[in-house]
């Protein structure tokens, strides 16, 4: 290995390091959810052309759905989920 293949691997771990995965980003918004009161759901469609594909939905003990059911079922995305947990 050169130098700069070196340098390029350490940039590599290093972005690897920073940037949570999907998983680790949906862990740690259901445990915020989950202070409040409310639950992450997650839609379970395998077919890419299904809206709700890869989609979340927000919703309380009584599974009354919070937010995530407009224009269709599991609409938001993982970074719409974080900014109502930021809210």
């Amino acid at each position: 290995m050169t130098l700069d293949n070196l340098d390029d691997l350490e940039v590599t771990l290093m972005n690897m390091i920073s940037e949570p995965t999907v998983g680790a980003r949906e862990a740690r918004a259901r445990r915020a959810l989950r202070r409040v009161g409310l639950f992450l759901g997650k839609s379970r469609a395998r077919n890419e052309f299904d809206p709700s594909f890869g989609g979340y939905w927000i919703f309380d003990e009584r599974n009354c759905v919070v937010a995530g059911c407009h224009p269709h079922p599991f609409s938001m995305s993982l970074g719409e989920v974080e900014a109502y947990v930021k809210e």
